[in-house]
């Protein structure tokens, strides 16, 4: 939803102005996760929690569309509006999800295998004992997750 007459971007130099610590323009670099869903799914589930987020706050929200840039970038805009402060965020997306499926389409015995390998690395290298020593409890989940 955008102020008749004027767009977000361009109200956002006097929203503020004076005030110490406002921030008008953020940019995030966002780096998925090991997920096959890539920039046009996160940019989906963004849509909506924006849709949720809207409804629950008080605020003009405007979440421009996913622009993929390359097969390594893609990005979105999202301006944010309140009574009293302005907010315009850049996120770009860093798509590794080529990568993710074709590691994903390998046979899940060649992945157990180099799981195993990696966890033996982890145990010669002292690596395993390490991360007990620090947390034990992630080290738990860390085996359970590996196994």
């Amino acid at each position: 939803m955008e102020l008749p007459g004027s767009t977000i971007r361009d109200d956002l130099a006097g929203t503020r102005a004076n005030a110490i610590g406002a921030i008008r323009r953020r940019r995030v670099v966002y780096v998925e996760g090991y997920d096959p869903a890539g920039a046009k799914g996160y940019f989906e589930l963004f849509r909506r929690e924006c849709d949720q987020f809207q409804q629950l706050w008080p605020i003009s929200l405007k979440l421009h569309p996913l622009e993929i840039n390359s097969e390594d970038f893609a990005h979105c805009s999202l301006d944010l509006r309140g009574p009293d402060w302005g907010s315009a965020t850049r996120y770009d997306f860093l798509r590794l999800e080529s990568f993710i499926r074709a590691d994903m389409a390998q046979p899940a015995v060649t992945q157990a295998f180099r799981g195993l390998l990696w966890f033996v690395g982890d145990v010669l290298s002292g690596a395993e004992f390490r991360i007990f020593y620090a947390s034990w409890r992630f080290a738990l989940h860390f085996l359970y997750s590996s196994l």
